[in-house]
């Protein structure tokens, strides 16, 4: 006794292969279509409607299996049997799209009137004092803080103010105060100013005022040396005219009293010699009669307590006479 095995093997849900005795047999539960293959090459395809025994099946060889079998009346009883599938419902497709965007619409609403701009405060280091041609970053804050600004508009003095990203940019190529201030529909900022300056061109004006400085600096130092050489010089110079002049008075002096000592010497000379001849005179000739003159009067008298005179002076007739004194009647 012999024992035969089928093997089956399903390939989908709804596709089974079986194995028997040389035979593949290939069923498509869906659509109800069995085919059996041979060794032979032949194929046997049975059509049969499920949970029925009604089936239709035709052999061919393995070049007509290409050709397709035509039975109408069987096919359309087939399909009127086979269940129908149930059909999608229409217009749920809509109905979600128009819940997503009123969910959508709301929520825009919603945070739309929470971002409602009130007030925008602008700040900046205005004690600063930026360089040409820099960017200086202006802080922008806003109540509430996350209220929509891209319609906002700059409004400054000079140069250029722009939006970056949630605060703004100020640059200028010349120096100054600026003042600025952004708009937002009807909401105004602060205003506010910077100072910029040219750095470069301030540098450069402190270097050459430097420099002039120290050139200043320099020539009244060298003005200031070269008038106390001058004046050191000068009072050289003075002092040596002084002590020449001192020098020549000096002599002058000296020279003026070797003379008066000379004159002095020649006087006295004289006078000795005067006095010698006098002298000589005076042992040759005899003495001249002395009389007396007072301290008031014009007679000269030979006595000295004539007329009450008071401290009479005793000289020669001669001298009385050349003073002018006449001689006293009651003397002479």
């Amino acid at each position: 006794m012999g024992f035969t095995f089928r093997k089956s093997k399903e390939n989908a849900p709804d596709e089974k292969m079986d194995s028997y005795r040389g035979r593949k047999t290939k069923t498509d539960r869906m659509k109800g279509v069995h085919n059996k293959g041979k060794s032979k090459g032949k194929r046997t395809p049975v059509i049969s409607l499920p949970g029925s025994r009604v089936s239709k099946r035709k052999t061919s060889s393995a070049k007509d299996s290409s050709k397709k079998i035509h039975n109408n009346r069987f096919i359309k009883k087939k399909e009127s049997l086979l269940p129908e599938e149930p059909k999608k419902k229409k217009g749920k497709g809509c109905l979600t799209v128009f819940i997503v965007l009123f969910v959508l619409g709301g929520i825009c609403t919603l945070f739309t009137r929470d971002n409602k701009l009130e007030t925008i405060v602008l700040s900046a280091d205005e004690n600063n004092r930026y360089d040409i041609n820099t960017a200086i970053p202006v802080d922008v804050k806003t109540t509430p803080s996350n209220a929509d600004l891209k319609d906002i508009e700059c409004e400054t003095s000079g140069g250029e103010l722009k939006k970056d990203g949630d605060n703004l940019l100020f640059t200028t190529e010349k120096s100054g105060s600026y003042t600025m201030y952004v708009l937002c529909g009807d909401i105004k900022s602060n205003t506010i100013t910077i100072n910029v300056e040219d750095k470069a061109a301030l540098a450069e004006k402190e270097a050459q005022e430097k420099a002039e400085t120290e050139a200043a600096k320099r020539a009244e130092e060298e003005a200031a040396k070269k008038a106390e050489e001058e004046a050191a010089k000068k009072a050289k110079e003075e002092a040596a005219k002084k002590a020449e002049e001192e020098a020549a008075k000096k002599a002058e002096e000296e020279r003026k009293a070797a003379e008066a000592a000379a004159q002095k010497a020649e006087e006295e000379r004289i006078a000795a010699e005067a006095a010698a001849q006098e002298s000589s005179q005076a042992n040759q000739v005899p003495q001249e009669q002395m009389v007396w003159i007072p301290q008031s009067g014009s007679k000269y008298h030979n006595n000295p307590s004539c007329s009450g005179m008071n401290n009479p002076q005793q000289v020669t007739l001669s001298e009385a006479e050349s003073m002018g004194f006449a001689p006293c009647k009651k003397c002479y």
